[in-house]
């Protein structure tokens, strides 16, 4: 009796787990593209903000040359990247 109450409690969570994934969806990451294919392009403010960030961490870098700082040079170089995907080298 009770081994059956368990097994209706089991398909009920994963019947609940199934329908909040259907309704809400896992959202991964920025969106680099809206309908119709456009790349997103950054505001002017923000890609001025990534700059200053940019040149922080690289002032940072100059400044302490022999002290490991974790994952600095993995966030300068994908900082770096998305200045170019969303397109502040056009500014």
């Amino acid at each position: 009796m009770i081994a059956g109450y368990f097994i209706v409690a089991a398909i009920l969570i994963v019947g609940l787990f199934l329908g909040w994934r259907t309704i809400f969806p896992k959202r991964e990451g920025f969106q680099d593209t809206i309908a119709g294919g456009k790349k997103i392009k950054a505001s002017k403010e923000m890609c001025e903000k990534l700059e200053v960030s940019i040149n922080q961490y690289k002032e940072i870098r100059k400044e302490h040359p022999d002290v490991e700082i974790r994952n600095l040079d993995e966030t300068l170089e994908k900082m770096n990247e998305y200045y170019t995907l969303y397109g502040c080298d056009t500014y």
